[in-house]
């Protein structure tokens, strides 16, 4: 018996009316009654594919111009309520699956996804429904089941949102640009009038005149040619294009901001708490510009301390609905690349009148606090003040003077100064041990910067140093984060949570299973606590691959997000955390403000009370732009390496390896932090296969085994920018081969014993 298709099962054509079983209620509606929606649903289904309107109207014979157009709205109402989606092949039935928001990511390979809106888990787009879409879009789809590589498909409801115009990429000739993000599956073309002189090979930005669709290229103009720009102002301007993100401010935001006086005025400074005497420090980086936050202690009677954590008091010039607030909320985040930052607010407010510089006056909104001699929090006092920092300290300055108080530095600081930096010292002791004592989390590892030369090219990477002062700010923000949301709470305030979830059970799962494998012992309980993460760590210090082995513990936590509601962070033990300490530069930090002055100082002009629909979209769009921002940082610091790697083809290196795919190993230099492929076919001498659980690749004839933490000698073989994508080759298989696992037969595929030296 033969099958037949899916468009050889559908109902004759014409005869819809006996087969409709919601005729007579149609009737009623009706004078000239259409298909029911219930009947078009189960034409759509039985079709298997999806319809055209024309197709759709011949197959249930509607012929007549009032007859079209009446299923022409119905369709159109059916898509708008959810039960049917329209792509650019035609109409299908919604189903029962996720209707999920996002954007769309192109691969190099045709791929395409949908990055969902909530940080899920992409989705894969039908292959269809690509045709009139491009890299950047944003979307509704439909989630309607799984491919053969266990991720979710999805089907095109429709565009929502148009891909940025301006694309970064390199000229090739012929009318023909080269995408610096390869996530563009679809060609771009520029006419020779709109080309402007770009040369081969050089860096451009082209605007999109005309979008893809189908096999047909967009169309595109050369607006700006960038063949001066310095290789890290050229990682920059790429990563702003990639990302979309806003750089220039608009001209009424500059206005606005320009309009404050440009220093606090007595108007200002009128009904605040007056704390310019008191010794308030900031301590941050050598290279900070913008100060949001200053500090101070000293001890009470009967034990513990008075802290003071003053910080800026951005809500004041910011007010909500404003255009600055409405660029600040669209930034959510000012964004760090390694030699200069995208702000959140303009520089009027972020690196002066918001900024908390030594000796001028400032405003500022406080959390005055006191903390017990056992790291105790008591109840804590916010308000407004005007203040004026005594002195701008870096963090090796802080150091040099906490660490030998007696030292040179000592004599360059005045003698309240030095009192607080002592009381200061003796509650980050306190506060240390009460987050010892709940086991929070203390990863070991470095935040990894660029070193630039003064021609913009890159020298070198390497991994920031933290001594107790960077550790002592840390805590006393933490501590007024945590009374910010204690604050919100008792006064039944709705605000933006910073909140970290429990790990997923698979995650700590599949982390167990590493580290056992790598015979590091690793026990969790069926819900495992912050402080068995913690020991976890400790543990691994001690071990030359704990850098290595402490990024898989990392891999294997939530992230954090905003949202209203409160649900605790895990990574520090704590059940209620909300951002209050950088409101220049987030915008979590500014609403948390508003929220805090409308609940405890409802005479401050400054607050607001959040709804409910407010805040989940606040929570949201927050988290979405952090994401955004990170990803754009990591996206520049993988091109500065890409870059830097380029003029080191050919060296070689000790590296670790620090994953397996099925098609070769993933590496990591011990000399600095750069990560590269080593791909199956430079194993030369057998053939590899991916291990039982992804822990590593052994080989079918010799049974030798490569798996995660084993050391390998590489060299630089192949540089790919555009994928930031290093490739290295082993310098010698067996040498490397004997040093790892080692000329003990693995088991095959599939059986659980291992071997080893």
């Amino acid at each position: 018996m033969t099958s037949r298709s899916p468009r050889d099962r559908r109902a004759p054509k014409g005869d819809w009316r006996s087969e409709d079983p919601n005729l007579d209620y149609e009737r009623l509606r009706y004078a000239d009654p259409i298909p029911s929606r219930e009947l078009i649903l189960k034409r759509l289904a039985d079709a298997g594919v999806p319809l055209r309107a024309p197709r759709l109207a011949a197959d249930l014979g509607l012929t007549e111009e009032t007859q079209l157009e009446a299923l022409g709205k119905r369709l159109r109402a059916m898509v708008r309520d959810g039960q049917a989606i329209e792509g650019p092949n035609g109409f299908a039935p919604a189903g029962e699956g996720e209707r999920v928001a996002g954007r769309i990511r192109g691969r190099a390979s045709g791929e395409v996804l949908v990055l969902p809106d909530d940080g899920s888990a992409p989705l894969a787009l039908v292959r269809a429904d690509t045709a009139v879409l491009m890299h950047g879009d944003r979307v509704e789809v439909l989630a309607v089941g799984m491919n053969e590589r266990g991720r979710r498909v999805a089907r095109l409801i429709r565009r929502t949102g148009d891909a940025p115009r301006r694309v970064g990429a390199v000229w090739r000739g012929e009318g023909r640009v080269e995408p610096e993000d390869p996530g563009h599956w679809y060609g771009i073309v520029v006419a020779a009038r709109d080309r402007h002189g770009a040369q081969e090979g050089e860096p451009v930005v082209v605007e999109i005149v005309k979008r893809p669709h189908g096999d047909s290229p967009a169309h595109g103009r050369v607006v700006e040619r960038l063949q001066e720009l310095r290789p890290v102002d050229l990682a920059a301007r790429f990563a702003i294009l990639r990302h979309d993100l806003p750089q220039e401010f608009p001209a009424e935001v500059l206005q606005a901001a320009n309009r404050f006086a440009p220093d606090v005025g007595a108007v200002d400074a009128a009904g605040r708490e007056d704390l310019r005497d008191l010794p308030l420090v900031t301590i941050d980086g050598e290279d900070a510009r913008d100060f949001d936050d200053a500090v101070y202690a000293a001890p009470v009677r009967g034990g513990g301390w008075r802290l003071v954590v003053a910080i800026a008091d951005v809500s004041h010039y910011v007010r909500t609905g404003s255009p600055i607030d409405r660029e600040a909320r669209e930034r959510a985040t000012s964004v760090y690349f390694p030699d200069r930052v995208i702000p959140m607010l303009p520089e009027h407010l972020s690196n002066h009148l918001c900024s908390l510089m030594p000796r001028v006056d400032r405003l500022a909104f406080v959390c005055d606090m006191r903390v017990s001699r056992h790291g105790e929090l008591g109840r804590a006092r916010f308000y407004e003040a005007v203040i004026r920092s005594h002195e701008r300290l870096t963090y090796d300055r802080a150091w040099e003077y906490l660490a030998g108080p007696r030292g040179a530095g000592a004599a360059q600081l005045a003698p309240a100064v030095r009192d607080s930096l002592d009381a200061l010292y003796a509650v980050y002791g306190a506060l240390k041990d009460a987050r010892d004592a709940r086991g929070a989390l203390d990863f070991r590892g470095g935040e990894i910067k660029a070193r630039v030369g003064d021609d913009g090219r890159i020298e070198g990477f390497y991994a920031v140093v933290r001594n107790d002062a960077h550790r002592l700010i840390e805590e006393c923000m933490i501590a007024a984060n945590v009374q910010a949301a204690v604050a919100l709470r008792l006064a039944k305030a709705g605000s933006l949570y910073r909140v970290h979830g429990q790990p997923e059970d698979k995650r700590v799962t599949e982390l167990q299973r590493v580290l056992n494998a790598l015979r590091v012992g690793a026990e969790f309980s069926e819900k495992p606590s912050p402080r068995e993460f913690r020991q976890l760590i400790e543990r691994l210090g001690a071990r030359p691959d704990a850098a290595l082995l402490e990024s898989l513990v990392i891999r294997s936590l939530a992230q954090a997000v905003y949202q209203r509601t409160n649900i605790g962070h895990f990574g520090l033990a704590l059940d209620e955390y909300a951002h209050f300490t950088s409101p220049i530069r987030r915008y979590p930090d500014l609403l948390v403000h508003r929220a805090l002055k409308a609940a405890l100082q409802p005479e401050s002009a400054a607050g607001h009370r959040y709804t409910t629909a407010e805040l989940e979209a606040l929570g949201i769009e927050s988290s979405q732009r952090e994401r955004r921002a990170d990803d754009a940082a990591r996206d520049v610091m993988g091109y500065l390496k890409c870059l830097y790697m380029q003029t080191r083809l050919g060296e070689v290196f000790d590296a670790t390896v620090s994953s397996a795919i099925e098609f070769g190993l993933f590496v990591q230099i011990k000399e600095m932090p750069v990560d590269g492929l080593v791909h199956v076919s430079q194993l030369a001498g057998d053939f590899w296969e991916l291990e039982l659980g992804g822990m590593g690749l052994v080989g079918r004839r010799t049974g030798r085994r490569w798996q995660i933490g084993d050391p390998i000698r590489v060299r630089v073989a192949r540089v790919d920018v555009a994928q930031r994508q290093i490739d290295f080759e082993p310098v010698s298989l067996d040498q490397a081969a004997g040093s790892a696992t080692g000329t003990v037969r693995a088991p095959r595929v599939g059986r659980r014993r291992r071997g080893g030296r």
